[in-house]
């Protein structure tokens, strides 16, 4: 979805979002005013956007987090959370955004499911994307073994998830932004 899109499903605007920080690479916009998601009012939406192509694409949603009151019901949200995504994951590993500056380092954060932490992830990229659709890298079996196109993350007490002081919910998105990408150059390079 695209920054007008997403604010617009969210009835609000660049302007009346709470904060809205925007630069050719991508976009941040929060809101803070108690919007209902899983059935309980939430304290701030932080909706993240990314253009790959640096100011001469389109900026797309890549991760929603979603701050819950201290106050909230979040066995409630985690009931509803299961009901529209099944069955959550023992344990997940989500990469950070690659970064080019750094020897190639791609960052790797590893989350066990727990009391206060549920996990939900789609399918492992190596059996979405075939090995030998990709040139071999050092990192690509680890990250195509453990990597999902999308992840959603529960965090209901201090400390569970680093994006949340407490309460939380967190969508993302970014593997399968990477995949769009790729698909449109290879889409364009054939044509």
């Amino acid at each position: 979805m695209t920054v007008e899109d997403t604010l617009d499903a969210f009835n609000a605007t660049r302007e009346t979002a709470s904060s809205f920080y925007e630069n050719s690479t991508g976009a941040v916009a929060q809101i803070e005013n108690g919007y209902e998601m899983f059935g309980e009012k939430t304290e701030q939406i932080i909706l993240q956007f990314l253009d790959f192509k640096k100011g001469n694409g389109i900026k797309k949603l890549y991760q929603v987090d979603i701050v819950y009151p201290e106050n909230a019901d979040m066995k409630s949200v985690l009931n509803k959370m299961k009901e529209a995504y099944g069955d959550t994951e023992n344990k997940i590993t989500i990469y950070g955004m690659f970064q080019a500056l750094s020897d190639e380092q791609l960052p790797q954060y590893d989350y066990q499911e727990s009391d206060n932490l549920k996990l939900w992830g789609d399918s492992p990229i190596e059996s979405i994307i075939p090995k030998e659709n990709f040139e071999e890298k050092e990192k690509w079996p680890g990250f195509s073994k453990n990597a999902r196109l999308t992840t959603a993350v529960y965090a209901s007490e201090k400390n569970a998830y680093p994006s949340f002081q407490k309460n939380g919910v967190s969508f993302n998105a970014y593997n399968l932004l990477v995949l769009e990408e790729i698909k449109s150059q290879i889409s364009k390079q054939e044509n």
